[in-house]
């Protein structure tokens, strides 16, 4: 693909990343049209968007799993279950969460980038489920599907791919505050607990959706957060986020 002079490689999935310069594009969502020649008479596009943040100062980074979509991460079965029969029609959101976030994104501007140890394949479907519930529009960051197997498995195995994505929009975006957001069923507060010693400058909350039972992990973050006087909250429900930010 080329954007002028440039020419992008992809991987052996398919992927590629870019960095393409710009000028005088105002904040929010924008269009571009990608193209792929296969050879001399067969040409692919497809159209794509991108977000620009000059003016906003904070970031939401939000896990999916259990922070905004029902998936019962902890129960294998259960969650192979929903993702086999339901749909983003049906699938639950975490009660009044979208809510809060459209309000920090209408009130605040706040910007939104969705992390998750799910994979691509799920993108549609995390696309779908986010407008029907009326969550804000965001960028996601999620894993390459690898094989069969890892369909069955989504969400579990390593999380340093839902670290690394962290670290990469930290440093990104050097004058941006920001704001993680998880839960405790797998390894949200560890991963936190861990961006927040790289960055303690830079991060202004940490929001933990308690949906098991308060783990060791998520005790230390919470000593953490208060021995540094960082804005810290472990909730039961969506409405104790309100008066937060």
């Amino acid at each position: 693909m080329k954007s002028g002079s440039k020419t992008f490689i992809t991987n052996n999935n398919g992927y590629f990343e870019a960095c393409i310069p710009y000028e005088k594009l105002s904040d929010g969502w924008h269009t571009y049209k990608a193209e792929w020649q296969e050879n001399e008479t067969t040409t692919h596009a497809g159209i794509g968007e991108f977000l620009v943040l000059n003016k906003c100062e904070s970031i939401i980074i939000s896990d999916i799993d259990d922070t905004i979509l029902k998936s019962y991460s902890t129960k294998i079965l259960r969650k192979v279950f929903l993702q086999l029969t339901k749909n983003a029609f049906s699938r639950k959101p975490v009660k009044n969460i979208s809510k809060i976030y459209k309000k920090w994104e209408v009130e605040q501007s706040k910007a939104f980038f969705y992390v998750s140890s799910s994979e691509w394949n799920l993108y549609d479907f995390l696309l779908d489920f986010s407008s029907i519930n009326n969550f804000p529009k965001g960028v996601y960051l999620l894993k390459t599907l690898k094989k069969l197997s890892d369909l069955l498995r989504s969400g579990y195995g390593s999380h340093m791919h839902k670290y690394d994505k962290i670290e990469f929009l930290i440093e990104k975006f050097p004058k941006k505050r920001f704001v993680l957001i998880g839960d405790n069923t797998q390894h949200d507060p560890l991963i936190f607990f861990q961006a927040l010693i790289n960055h303690p400058k830079k991060i202004d909350a940490v929001f933990i959706h308690q949906a098991i039972k308060k783990q060791k992990a998520t005790i230390h973050l919470q000593k953490y957060c208060k021995e540094n006087q960082i804005n810290f909250l472990l909730f039961n429900k969506s409405e104790e986020l309100h008066e937060r930010l």
